[in-house]
C-alpha cells in the first residue's frame, strides 16, 4: 500500500480495531480498498472522517468511474448498503451531491430499492429490515441536504411506500411525499397519524436524531481534531483517570505535558507526510485530479480538459496573471465558488485585476476557446443577449438567431460578463431566473432554456471610492444590487499596493524593473494633483527572501513618492488643484500601457541603457542591499528619461485641457525624471498637430512624429465645415529612438 494511504488507514484502524483484523488478509491496494470501505454503512462515516475533504471526493469519484466504465459491475455491488453508506457520507461532505447523481444513473434509486424489497418481504431476513430502515432514513436526509437528487430519483414511488410494511420506511416516505407535494405541517401530521402509531413515531424520530448526531460528531472531529481521549472513546475504550491523591496542580502539569507531546507527534507526522502528500494535503492519498476536473488552489473544479492533460495544464503558470497575495486569495475564493457551481461575481476598484482573474479561471478550467466574453453598457438590451429574429436571403422570411447568453446556457459554456454594473434593468431582470434556478426565459420564443452541464456565469463589477471614503456598492449602488446582489458568490478584490504593483509589472516587464518605482511615482504625482487617495505601500512578506524583496520595494516606492510630492510643490501645483481636470484615476492599467509603450517603442534603448543587476549570494540582507531599483533619476540614462517622460506625459497629463495647468503638470513630471524645465514646453510644442492643405487634401501630423502624415480628403465646397469624405490611415510607424522629440518615440 502506498505511503500516502497508510496514515489515514492507520487512523481508521485506531478508531475501529476490529477493522484491522477483517482486512489483514485483504490484498486490495490504494483506492480499491477505500472503495470497499466507503460503501459499508457501518464504517462509512469513520472512513470519510479519515480521508477528509478532497481525498474523499476522489475516492467516491473513482468508485463512480469504475461503475461507469464497467470495471466494477453493478451486480457485484450491494446496492442497499452502498446507497446507504454514500448517503451517510453526504452528511459530512455536501460536495458529493453531483457524484451521487451520477451514481444513481447506474444503481436504482432508494425508493426503487425499497419498493422492490417490499414485494419480496416474506423472503427477506430480519437484517434486511434494518438495512431498509436505515436506507429510508438516509434517503430522506439526503433530500434535505441535496434537493436536486429528487430529479435523479423516481419520486412518485414515495406515495406507494407510504403503505410499506416497515414503520421507518413509511415515516420517511410520508416526509418525502410532503416535500414533493408541498404539504403543510398540519397535513403532514395527519398523514403520519394515519400511517404510524405513537410508539412507531417516537422510534422513527429517535433513529433520525441518532443519524444526525453521528454525522455532527464526525464533523466536529474534522474541526477539532482527534485527541487521545476522543480517539479512545470512539474506539469503545475509556481514557485513563488521574491517579488517586494527585493534586490539582500536578494534574494540570500532566495534561500540559500530554498536550505538548501530542503536538510534537502531530508535527512529526506532518513532516513525514509532506514529501508524499499530494495536492489534497492532510496525509490523504496522492491521487491525480479526477477526470473532468482540474486542481486550482488545492480544490478540484470542473474542467473541459481530458483527465490526462488536466493536471499538466493546471500546473503550467499563466502567461499573464502574476500571483500576488491578493490575486492568490481571490483565485482561492473563486475556486471555492466554482466547486459549489455558483455564479461568480468579481468586484473591486478599477485596475485591481478582475478581468485577469476571470481570464485565469477560464484558462485553468480549459474554457478559453469556448467561453463567451460580453461587455455590457447602457446601450445593451436583452435581444443582444437572448437572440432575435433576423432576415434571411429569402424575402419575407425570418430566422431565429440565438444570442450568446442563450447559446452558452444551451451548450454548457462559460459566460464572462464585464461591466455588469452598467447593465440596464431589463438585462438584470433576464439574469435573475438564471441565477436563481439555472433557467433562462426567452420571451420572444416562449421558451425556457435549462442550463446544460458545464455552464458557468462569471461577472465583474467596478466599485469606486465614494466621497465619504468608503467603497461604492456594486451595481452602482442602484436597485440592481437588491435584485441580483444576493444571488452571486461574491469575491472582493482590493486595489493592489505599491509593492504588489511592482511585483506585477516587474514580473511582466523585467527589462523595466530598475525604473518601475519612478513610473509609480509619476502616477502618484497625478493622484496628488487630483486629490485622489494613494494606494497603500504594502506589508512585508512572510519568508526571509520575500521580506527582503518587499522591504526593498516599499523603500523604493516611498522614496519616489516623496520625490513626486516635492516635484509637484516645485511646479506650483497644490494637492487637489486639478480635481476637475483629472477626474479619471490613473491606475495599474495606465502603468501597464506605459510599460508596453516603453518596451514596444524603445526596446533597443532599454537593452543598451538599462541592465538590472543580479542579486549576489549572501542571503536576504545582500539581496535587499542589491535591489535593482534606481532611487535617483539622474542615474538613469538621459535618453531613457526623455522617453519615459514623453510616454508618461501622454498617459497621465493628456486629460488636462487647460494649457497653463497642463504645462505646470508637465513641469512636475519633467522634474521627476530629472529633465530641464524647458522639456515640458518642448514636449507641448512638438505634440501640437500641424495642419496643411493641398487642394482637396488636408494633411495632419505632429511636429515631433516620424510617421507619415494623416491625409483627409474633404469636399471643396464645404472646406469651412471640414466635412470628412474619406480617411486614409497612415501605416504604423517603426520603433525609433531618434531625438526628434523627447524620447524619440513614435506616435
Amino acid at each position: 500500500m502506498s505511503r500516502g494511504l497508510h496514515t489515514p488507514l492507520e487512523k481508521l484502524f485506531e478508531r475501529l480495531p476490529h477493522l484491522r483484523r477483517e482486512l489483514e488478509n485483504d490484498n486490495a491496494l490504494d483506492d480499491k480498498l477505500w472503495q470497499q470501505l466507503v460503501v459499508r454503512p457501518d464504517v462509512a462515516l469513520a472512513a470519510g472522517g479519515a480521508l477528509r475533504g478532497l481525498p474523499l471526493l476522489r475516492v467516491v469519484h473513482s468508485l463512480v468511474e469504475a461503475l461507469q466504465s464497467g470495471a466494477l459491475p453493478a451486480a457485484r455491488l450491494d446496492a442497499t448498503a452502498a446507497t446507504t453508506a454514500l448517503l451517510l457520507l453526504l452528511e459530512i461532505s455536501d460536495s458529493l451531491g453531483g457524484l451521487l447523481a451520477r451514481f444513481f444513473s447506474h444503481v436504482p434509486s432508494p425508493w426503487q430499492q425499497l419498493a422492490a424489497a417490499d414485494q419480496h418481504q416474506q423472503q427477506q431476513p430480519e437484517s434486511a429490515d434494518e438495512a431498509a430502515s436505515a436506507l429510508a432514513i438516509a434517503a430522506l436526509r439526503a433530500l434535505e441536504i441535496e434537493p436536486q437528487l429528487a430529479s435523479a430519483w423516481h419520486m412518485p414511488l414515495v406515495l406507494q411506500l407510504v403503505s410499506h410494511s416497515l414503520p421507518a420506511v413509511r415515516w420517511a416516505a410520508a416526509h418525502a411525499a410532503a416535500r414533493q407535494l408541498r404539504m403543510g405541517p398540519a397535513a403532514l401530521s395527519r398523514l403520519l397519524a394515519q400511517r404510524l402509531t405513537d410508539e412507531e413515531l417516537v422510534g422513527c424520530q429517535r433513529r433520525w436524531d441518532a443519524q444526525r448526531a453521528a454525522a455532527e460528531l464526525e464533523k466536529a472531529r474534522w474541526w477539532l481534531g482527534e485527541s487521545s481521549e476522543v480517539g479512545a472513546a470512539a474506539a469503545g475504550g475509556r481514557a485513563e483517570p488521574d491517579a488517586p491523591g494527585t493534586s490539582k496542580a500536578a494534574r494540570k502539569r500532566q495534561r500540559r505535558r500530554q498536550a505538548e507531546e501530542e503536538e510534537q507527534q502531530r508535527q512529526q507526522q506532518q513532516q513525514q507526510q509532506q514529501p508524499d502528500s499530494g495536492s489534497g494535503g492532510g496525509g490523504g492519498p496522492a491521487l491525480p485530479p479526477s477526470s473532468g476536473f482540474v486542481e486550482l488552489c488545492g480544490l478540484e473544479v470542473p474542467s473541459r480538459r481530458a483527465a490526462a492533460g488536466a493536471a499538466t495544464a493546471a500546473a503550467a503558470p499563466s502567461a499573464r496573471l502574476v500571483r500576488t497575495a491578493g490575486a492568490a486569495a481571490a483565485l482561492e475564493a473563486a475556486a471555492l465558488a466554482l466547486c459549489q457551481r455558483q455564479p461568480l461575481l468579481l468586484e473591486g476598484p478599477p485596475g485591481c485585476g478582475k478581468t485577469e482573474v476571470a481570464r485565469e479561471l477560464v484558462r485553468a478550467t480549459g474554457n478559453a476557446a469556448s467561453a463567451f466574453w460580453l461587455h455590457l453598457d447602457d446601450q445593451m438590451d436583452t435581444k443582444s443577449l437572448l437572440g432575435a429574429y433576423t432576415c434571411t436571403p429569402v424575402p419575407g422570411e425570418f430566422a431565429w438567431q440565438p444570442g450568446p447568453l442563450a447559446r452558452a446556457v444551451a451548450e454548457g459554456r462559460w459566460v464572462v460578463i464585464e461591466g455588469l454594473d452598467a447593465a440596464p434593468a431589463d438585462v438584470a431582470a433576464a439574469l435573475a431566473p438564471l441565477l436563481e434556478s439555472g433557467s433562462l426565459h426567452v420571451p420572444s420564443r416562449a421558451q425556457v432554456l435549462h442550463a446544460a452541464p458545464g455552464f458557468q456565469l462569471v461577472a465583474t463589477v467596478t466599485t469606486a471610492p465614494a466621497a465619504g471614503g468608503s467603497d461604492e456598492a456594486a451595481f452602482g449602488g442602484g436597485g440592481q444590487q437588491d435584485l441580483l446582489g444576493g444571488l452571486w458568490a461574491r469575491v472582493q478584490l482590493e486595489a493592489p499596493t505599491d509593492e504588489e504593483q511592482l511585483q506585477i509589472l516587474g514580473g511582466t516587464f523585467p527589462e523595466l524593473l530598475p525604473i518601475l518605482p519612478a513610473a509609480l511615482a509619476a502616477a502618484h504625482l497625478t493622484h496628488l494633483a487630483a486629490g485622489h487617495t494613494a494606494p497603500p505601500l504594502g506589508a512585508v512578506g512572510a519568508g526571509p527572501d520575500e521580506a527582503a524583496a518587499a522591504a526593498a520595494a516599499a523603500h523604493a516606492a516611498a522614496a519616489w513618492r516623496a520625490q513626486a510630492a516635492a516635484c509637484l510643490r516645485g511646479a506650483g501645483v497644490r494637492p487637489g488643484e486639478m480635481a476637475l481636470q483629472l477626474q479619471r484615476r490613473a491606475g495599474l492599467r495606465d502603468l501597464v500601457k506605459w510599460c508596453r509603450r516603453m518596451r514596444g517603442t524603445h526596446a533597443p534603448l532599454l537593452a543598451r541603457a538599462l541592465r538590472a543587476p543580479t542579486a549576489p549570494p549572501g542571503g536576504a540582507e545582500a539581496a535587499a542591499a542589491a535591489a535593482p531599483f534606481v532611487l535617483d533619476a539622474s542615474q538613469i540614462d538621459v535618453h531613457v528619461r526623455e522617453a519615459a517622460f514623453a510616454e508618461a506625459a501622454d498617459l497621465f497629463a493628456g486629460q488636462v485641457a487647460k494649457p497653463e495647468a497642463k504645462l505646470r503638470l508637465l513641469g512636475a513630471l519633467g522634474a521627476l525624471w530629472a529633465l530641464p524645465a524647458q522639456a515640458a514646453e518642448q514636449y507641448e510644442e512638438l505634440e501640437k498637430p500641424h495642419v496643411s492643405r493641398q487642394g482637396a487634401e488636408v494633411q495632419v501630423r505632429a511636429l515631433g512624429c516620424c510617421a507619415p502624415p494623416c491625409t483627409l480628403r474633404v469636399d471643396p465646397r464645404k472646406v469651412g465645415t471640414g466635412m470628412l469624405l474619406s480617411h486614409a490611415a497612415p501605416p504604423q510607424p517603426e520603433p525609433n529612438t531618434a531625438r526628434g522629440r523627447p524620447g524619440g518615440g513614435a506616435c
